[in-house]
């Protein structure tokens, strides 16, 4: 996602918005983080003038997370970061970013190799086994 994990610790606990599609407004760029006054100043503003808020897609916590995995071109990444790969920092101390991005591919190739989605990690549905097949556990006292 290139995201910060604290950005997106600020998307799953409902502090910020993420454009998911900017539309057709030349003010937003996607995965821009908004606080929630900044989206609904743009929203008000946007609205006055399309009458609507012409396409944009904003969203926030574990929903927007999930539409950005489901939304990656695994294929497309996987083909640049190979690229990249073929020509390593020339310095004898290792680059962490080349690191950062050899360890992403490698991610992205077994997501591929296995035919998962990343989508998959954000549970949409929590399973609740019912109290008659919990097991007891005693506790002292």
């Amino acid at each position: 996602l290139d995201l910060r994990v604290k950005d997106i610790e600020k998307i799953v606990y409902f502090h910020s918005y993420i454009v998911i599609d900017p539309g057709q407004s030349k003010a937003l760029l996607a995965n821009t983080l908004l606080e929630g006054y900044e989206w609904k100043y743009l929203e008000d503003k946007l609205y006055k003038e399309f009458a609507s808020t012409s396409g944009i897609e904003v969203n926030i916590g574990a929903e927007a997370i999930k539409q950005l995995l489901d939304d990656l071109d695994l294929d497309y990444i996987a083909s640049s970061l190979r690229e990249e790969a073929l020509a390593p920092p020339s310095k004898s101390v290792p680059d962490l970013k080349f690191n950062k991005r050899m360890r992403r591919l490698r991610l992205i190739e077994n997501f591929i190799a296995t035919g998962a989605s990343p989508s998959w990690m954000i549970l949409s549905v929590i399973p609740v086994i019912p109290p008659d097949l919990r097991p007891m556990v005693q506790l002292d006292g």
